[in-house]
């Protein structure tokens, strides 16, 4: 299967792709998926990682980051921090570093990887898994824009990383009130699974309203299946639709084509065959799904 639709790829009818069309990334935890032949027929040149604020005093975490970059080498990284590994965010301990100590493990971060550029402050900052939900936490994940921004003044920096759920936009609006940095942010990243596989566009064209510039969709795509922390089925297993939703997701970045600059799917595939949330575009075994093929037929947007 896999060899056959490699063979099939330049058969594909390819999207023209336009000036206003969203670039397209991926984004994926695993090393391993930047020596998949089929991610590399992509041709992704941008993706995303999502790691622990302190991952550069860790050794371990540490360890991980590296064999991931030097896998990504080549391509433009976009890097979001979360909990260090100690916490057991929602459950406790569930706590969020002082800006002080943001900065300090910021700059052994940066020392570490200078070569990434693009920055999130927190990752789905204000889910209630996170310790920065709530006003309280807008206000902390303004102060880690505000380091950011300081400590690498030519790096991109994204405002604030938001899922689509709860009061969402008066969260980005709290966050962009607390910034202090004299330049509010310009560019906003939003997770929109909801929109996407609920064949919606209420809540993308809610967050664009909210927030002033750009929006990169930092997280989203086709969830093959998707089951709650409590043990309800949100999602069933089903391909079909998971190929829907991620035409779908272009479908909202055409509409909204004038702020959407960029998309970021999420993700390759899973790790275990256990895993409580499966947006892969490629089974378990390796063997691609049908979003994996509508991703082909939009080739031509992984600039």
């Amino acid at each position: 299967m896999t060899l056959l639709t490699l063979a099939l790829a330049s058969a594909l009818m390819v999207l023209p792709a336009t000036s206003s069309a969203a670039i397209v990334g991926l984004g994926d935890q695993n090393a391993s998926t930047f020596s998949d032949p089929l991610f590399k027929n992509l041709g992704v040149n941008k993706t995303r990682l999502i790691t622990p604020y302190n991952a550069a005093q860790d050794k371990d975490q540490k360890a991980a980051v590296d064999q991931w970059m030097a896998a990504a080498r080549g391509k433009q990284v976009m890097v979001a921090f979360n909990p260090k590994r100690t916490m057991r965010c929602p459950a406790r301990p569930c706590s969020a570093p002082s800006a002080k100590q943001y900065a300090k493990a910021f700059k052994a971060f940066r020392k570490a990887y200078p070569k990434v550029k693009i920055y999130q402050p927190w990752n789905e900052s204000n889910s209630k898994t996170q310790p920065t939900s709530g006003k309280r936490g807008a206000k902390k994940v303004a102060g880690y824009y505000d380091v950011i921004k300081k400590a690498c003044k030519r790096c991109t920096v994204v405002g604030a990383d938001i899922q689509d759920i709860g009061n969402f936009t008066g969260y980005v609006k709290d966050v962009n009130r607390f910034i202090k940095t004299k330049k509010k942010p310009k560019l906003w990243g939003f997770h929109n699974y909801t929109d996407t596989n609920r064949f919606s566009t209420k809540n993308t064209k809610k967050f664009v309203r909210a927030v002033k510039g750009k929006v990169w969709l930092t997280e989203t795509g086709g969830i093959f299946s998707f089951t709650t922390g409590s043990g309800q089925v949100s999602l069933p297993p089903d391909e079909d639709r998971a190929a829907r939703s991620m035409e779908h997701m272009f479908k909202i970045a055409k509409k909204f084509r004038s702020r959407i600059q960029r998309i970021y799917v999420y993700q390759w595939r899973i790790t275990r065959p256990d895993d409580r949330f499966d947006a892969g575009v490629v089974n378990l075994d390796g063997s691609p799904r049908k979003s994996y093929d509508v991703l082909l037929k939009n080739k031509r947007q992984f600039k």
